[in-house]
């Protein structure tokens, strides 16, 4: 009689829980929040709930391990709430992973400090309560709550900014765009963005060019339907220089294609540094292009590709796009000694992450520390390329760990004072760089 009356309490402690979990439905700006705990915390003092930031903003940032724009964004989310203390709380959501799956895959991954993870915000993982809140396809999703406690905006992330918050704060935050991108999301899956006019036509051919979907994320579909015996290629809401980069990178490329602007249109092509702006510049200046055509090879589709937004864009802005080999300044990695690169140890975790004067690998495989030492010192506005020219590229097999001086980010180091300290610590592992002139494949956007 004993244990069924301590379990009659267990259960209805439980019940309320269970009882607001079951009632919960997908929120829209200007619900107000329930308080609803922010279980598997991570980064926080203590539990916590939406009802302890009540008279703060607060932005949920959903995000995942595999998407690199979301980690990419927490140095400036980290900002952002350093810059309101006490009035604004960015809390990292990630209600797909579970914590042991979050740890795993983040360990291995460049921005990553041990103990702390990929973010030194509060982190809730594996709670699929707000999956249900607020149901996305695409991260990063923000959801801003304002310091009433209702929904007052759900927002791509670029909308993260001082201006907004500082506006929620005083209870004047603009219209934002309202990220919907579970609306069309499906839709462009099945059928594309044209569909037949009559149920007994078959598709050819076609390509169609339209103007920025405002309820949908951008992405890329590549089908293949050899039933009607036709291949589409859809790119959704991309900028003009990444519709041509898709066009004119070759298939079996292992470098990403590089792209210059020559043109006086560099407004209309390049998203404005001003985040505040970037949602009325996408209306004219985002695209979305299909192309259907037989089953054709790569090359063929990406020529067809190539003529259609020449056209297009040479009809809209004048402008016109081609491959050229341009004779430009490099940074060129060389390996002079291979004995002197620490071999793999399997019994040690892959791992990386960057200090405030220092990038540290452990266990990586050389293109992750190449495609760094790239963004670190490639400026093709200067223009400048960074060129690997080791046997390692493009070696995914070989592991291996290096510490590589960078020089601190609050430094306003000069290029050579820079470029010494890091080609310091390069030779202790028998790698250098030398600067030299290279011919090299850029795609050159440009007035027709």
């Amino acid at each position: 009689m004993k244990w069924t009356l301590t379990l009659v309490a267990v259960l209805g402690l439980l019940c309320p829980a269970l009882a607001q979990d079951t009632q919960l439905r997908p929120l829209a700006v200007g619900d107000q929040m329930p308080d609803i705990p922010f279980r598997n915390i991570r980064n926080y003092p203590t539990a916590a709930s939406v009802a302890d930031f009540r008279g703060k903003v607060v932005i949920l940032d959903f995000w995942s391990t595999g998407c690199s724009a979301c980690i990419g964004a927490f140095p400036k989310m980290e900002a952002l709430q350093q810059k309101f203390p006490g009035q604004l709380q960015v809390i990292l959501v990630n209600p797909h992973e579970s914590a042991e799956v979050v740890e795993a895959r983040t360990r291995r991954m460049y921005q990553y400090k041990p103990g702390v993870g990929l973010s030194v915000l509060p982190q809730v993982t594996g709670d699929t309560i707000w999956k249900r809140l607020f149901p996305h396809r695409t991260v990063p999703h923000h959801v801003w709550i304002g310091p009433d406690g209702k929904v007052a905006a759900i927002t791509h992330g670029h909308n993260a900014t001082p201006e907004n918050v500082q506006q929620l704060l005083k209870n004047q935050l603009p219209p934002l765009a309202e990220k919907k991108d579970l609306s069309l999301t499906g839709y462009h899956i099945i059928q594309g963005l044209i569909r037949t006019t009559h149920s007994d036509l078959k598709t050819v051919g076609y390509s169609a060019l339209t103007h920025y979907l405002p309820n949908s994320s951008g992405g890329r579909s590549n089908k293949v339907d050899t039933a009607s015996g036709t291949r589409q290629i859809s790119l959704y809401n991309y900028a003009v220089p990444r519709l041509f980069l898709d066009a004119f990178q070759p298939a079996d490329a292992k470098d990403k294609l590089r792209f210059i602007i020559e043109s006086d249109k560099k407004a209309q092509l390049l998203p404005p540094e001003d985040k505040n702006l970037l949602d009325k510049w996408r209306i004219p200046h985002v695209f979305s292009y299909e192309i259907v055509t037989p089953l054709v090879t790569d090359d063929e589709l990406h020529r067809y590709m190539q003529e259609d937004l020449n056209r297009y864009f040479g009809q809209l802005w004048g402008i016109e796009a081609r491959i050229e080999h341009r004779k430009m300044s490099c940074y060129v990695l060389v390996q002079k000694d291979k004995s002197k690169l620490p071999p793999s140890d399997t019994s040690k975790p892959y791992v990386a992450f960057r200090t405030d004067s220092t990038q540290v690998f452990q266990q990586c495989v050389f293109p992750d520390i190449s495609k760094r030492l790239r963004l670190l010192l490639e400026n093709l506005e200067t223009p400048l390329a960074f060129i690997d020219d080791t046997d390692m590229a493009h070696n995914y097999m070989v592991r291996t760990s290096m510490i590589i001086a960078l020089g601190k980010r609050s430094d306003q180091l000069p290029e050579a004072r820079r470029l010494q300290a890091l080609r310091k610590s390069l030779q202790t592992y028998g790698l250098d760089i030398k600067k030299q002139k290279r011919r090299i494949p850029v795609l050159v956007i440009r007035d027709k």
